[in-house]
């Protein structure tokens, strides 16, 4: 049993799973096709509404869902679903995964975004959990800048709010085409554009402008970890943090701009260059 539930967690954030992982993930009712959907769950609907029931800033102690009956024999809801420790484990991984509850174990908290050091814990600690917590609220407006930031509609923030894992994707797409689109124009910029035997910047220009760039990238890798709405639940970056980054993207498309026209009249630079001497 402690292996096939080590092997569920995992199989949560796993594409594709194994067939154990699978098994055992439908037999639970989390799994909708190939979605994880822990609200159809009963065992992971019991632990929700029981974490839901507390106040804000409260938590979810282990023993106010998990029941001991004697000496090391413990139960979720002994009288109805009888689900020993080890499967508890795996609902409650699911509910994280989902950017329904933060997990907490001694030493270690856990949540959306570090699903992989999840998998990777022994069951036994995960077993011995602590507490469960609400996450925090959705940062809609942090959401809506920084899709206006990468030139998308900022009413996908919303949606994503609602679970739909669309909006996600054209955040990613938008973000690894931003991240090429950078790096190109950064090694462009440091290169040099020159144009009638001069450099278009100077060396203090290259080097304000390419750590303006260089951050930015850094900032848009960073967002590659939210990808699904459980995981972007976890973004918390103010919106003026956010608007920083516009001066990246309008240096961005000078660079570009620059470049397309230095290629586009580089012919008869040339040409009159050599006519000078």
């Amino acid at each position: 049993a402690i292996q096939a539930a080590q092997e569920a967690i995992r199989g949560l954030s796993q594409s594709p799973r194994t067939k154990q992982a699978s098994a055992i993930l439908d037999a639970l009712g989390l799994l909708d096709g190939d979605r994880v959907v822990p609200s159809q769950s009963p065992g992971a609907k019991f632990i929700f509404d029981k974490l839901e029931a507390k106040g804000q800033g409260q938590v979810l102690n282990r023993a106010e869902f998990i029941t001991t009956i004697e000496r090391d024999l413990d139960y979720m809801a002994p009288a109805t679903l009888r689900l020993e420790p080890c499967w508890v484990a795996v609902l409650t991984a699911s509910l994280v995964y989902n950017g329904d509850a933060v997990l907490s174990i001694p030493g270690a908290k856990f949540d959306a975004t570090n699903l992989a050091a999840l998998a990777t814990t022994p069951l036994s600690e995960l077993v011995a959990l602590k507490h469960l917590e609400k996450p925090k609220d959705w940062n809609v407006s942090g959401l809506k800048a920084l899709y206006e930031l990468l030139g998308l509609a900022p009413g996908l923030a919303v949606q994503v709010t609602q679970g739909d894992p669309a909006p996600v994707q054209q955040l990613q797409k938008s973000v690894s085409e931003r991240v090429e689109k950078l790096v190109l124009a950064r090694q462009q910029l440091l290169n040099g554009l020159p144009f009638w035997g001069q450099s278009l910047y100077s060396e203090a220009e290259v080097a304000q402008i390419g750590d303006t760039m260089r951050r930015c990238k850094e900032f848009l890798e960073g967002l590659q970890a939210y990808n699904t709405p459980g995981k972007i639940k976890n973004f918390h970056l103010a919106t003026p943090e956010i608007a920083s980054h516009k001066a990246a993207f309008q240096r961005l498309a000078e660079i570009e701009a620059m470049e397309r026209f230095v290629r586009d009249v580089g012919q008869l630079t040339n040409y009159l260059s050599q006519a000078e001497t």
